[in-house]
């Protein structure tokens, strides 16, 4: 057991840092085997939503893990924030969005938005810019503010 120089007392806060490090290596281990299972039977067409449901929730169990235990525990980490909301389907995440349907579809994956000069300067100045994605949503862009002391 760990103890501290004195050699009298356990370093409990050692011994609980082992502790999560151990967590954490167990939950990335689930997350492996959600992973494979869930690629597997995806690649024979045969995955379900079970084995969806599996594999986020092993991502949830090893954020958990790194970001409320060991990010609340290590000095200068911010917190990751709430988690991104979970979808059953297109239409769930539409009116979550507030968005059309048509639109989300149009937009495929890795949709971008150009952004001009003016913009940027704007931006670079504390304002607010609003922009259209190639879908047609407006999305507005909010310039980077430092906290105040």
């Amino acid at each position: 057991m760990a103890v501290t120089d004195d050699d009298s007392e356990p370093d409990w806060e050692r011994i609980a840092r082992r502790q999560l490090e151990r967590r954490a290596e167990g939950r990335v281990h689930d997350l492996k085997l959600a992973t494979n299972q869930l690629a597997s039977a995806f690649s024979d067409g045969d995955a379900t939503a079970d084995d969806f449901g599996r594999f986020r929730s092993e991502v949830n169990g090893l954020l958990n893990v790194v970001e409320d235990e060991m990010g609340s525990l290590t000095d200068g980490v911010e917190p990751f924030g709430d988690p991104a909301p979970y979808f059953h389907d297109t239409q769930m995440a539409a009116d979550y969005l507030d968005v059309e349907l048509d639109a989300i579809n149009e937009a495929g994956n890795g949709a971008t938005v150009e952004v001009g000069a003016d913009a940027i300067r704007e931006l670079a100045d504390g304002h607010t810019v609003r922009v259209k994605t190639p879908a047609g949503i407006d999305v507005e862009l909010l310039p980077e503010t430092e906290a105040d002391p």
